[in-house]
């Protein structure tokens, strides 16, 4: 399959059918959380695709990877503010028609220099051990391995449903600089995503009311 044009956009409710779907994939599936409760995600999405809504106070977006007008996967992106300031929790699947073709990476890239221009200190993804497609992206976009705490791994088996082991990367601006200068995008891809400093914004001033 050739790859002519990616475009990077929010998400909609009628895009929820299609995420879920990429999510049942068999090859996706297998790295994926709460395979139970897709059905229910399913619905839950397409109520909350275009609206303010967050995870432990923090808001939570969808970015959709439109490969010639077909949704060939997403990024999930979680909004903090920590003490060390602003921070990022990301993460993705996609087709495996799209594996290996640099559409994820090029993605990524692009919401990683919209993430850091927005005064983002800290980008940081989870994986499960042994998924080496993934470790191996996280590496060449400059990842770096991290602890999980035994209290945030416990959280994390019971909200997720999920005993399996994992690990977690991040990603400093500083690092981000580096890799670029190295290893710029393979893809071209156009960012049609809302203004992330926007989204802070408008959540600071709705936890404060």
């Amino acid at each position: 399959m050739t790859v002519n044009k990616i475009i990077l956009r929010d998400a909609r409710p009628c895009d929820a059918e299609q995420i879920c779907g990429i999510m049942r994939n068999r090859l996706v599936a297998a790295q994926q959380y709460r395979q139970s409760d897709l059905d229910k995600m399913q619905r839950l999405l397409a109520k909350l695709f275009g609206s303010e809504f967050s995870v432990q106070n923090f808001p939570i977006r969808y970015s959709v990877i439109d490969s010639d007008s077909s949704v060939a996967g997403y990024v999930i992106h979680t909004h903090e503010t920590v003490r060390s300031g602003k921070q990022v929790s990301c993460g993705w699947n996609l087709l495996p028609e799209y594996w290996g073709k640099g559409v994820m990476a090029s993605s990524l890239s692009v919401l990683f220099d919209q993430f850091f221009a927005v005064g983002v200190e800290n980008i940081r993804a989870d994986y499960f051990n042994g998924n080496e497609r993934c470790k191996q992206m996280l590496i060449r976009l400059g990842f770096q391995p991290s602890e999980i705490g035994v209290i945030e791994r416990i959280r994390l088996s019971f909200s997720q449903c999920c005993l399996r082991w994992i690990l977690r990367m991040e990603l400093s601006p500083t690092k981000w600089v580096k890799v670029k200068e190295n290893r710029p995008p393979t893809l071209k891809v156009e960012s049609r995503c809302r203004n992330f400093l926007d989204l802070y914004g408008e959540f600071e001033v709705k936890r404060q009311s």
